[in-house]
């Protein structure tokens, strides 16, 4: 997941949306927030296509899981995306 050229890429993504997920974990519109692990939806639409913003899931170093629903703009539970439907990363 290193080459710009694959459309999974997470740089497709920009920085703005990984800021989006420190603000909506940690109320710090930042990518200097504690989170351990962050789950990134891969089914639909590659991370190249304008405009796209997947669901994600943010595990914190203390534990708690934050669920974002992309079609709902808000957290919608504690707890991780199906993990085969998610590319995974330490944050």
């Amino acid at each position: 997941m290193n080459n710009i050229n694959n459309p999974w890429d997470i740089r497709h993504l920009g920085e703005e949306y990984f800021k989006k997920i420190g603000y909506a974990t940690a109320n710090n519109y930042s990518l200097d927030v504690p989170i351990k692990l962050v789950f990134v939806g891969k089914t639909g639409e590659t991370y190249n296509t304008p405009n796209v913003y997947p669901n994600w899931s943010a595990e914190m170093i203390d534990g708690r899981i934050f669920k974002f629903n992309s079609t709902k703009k808000k957290v919608v539970v504690k707890d991780h995306w199906t993990s085969k439907n998610c590319f995974i990363f330490k944050w």
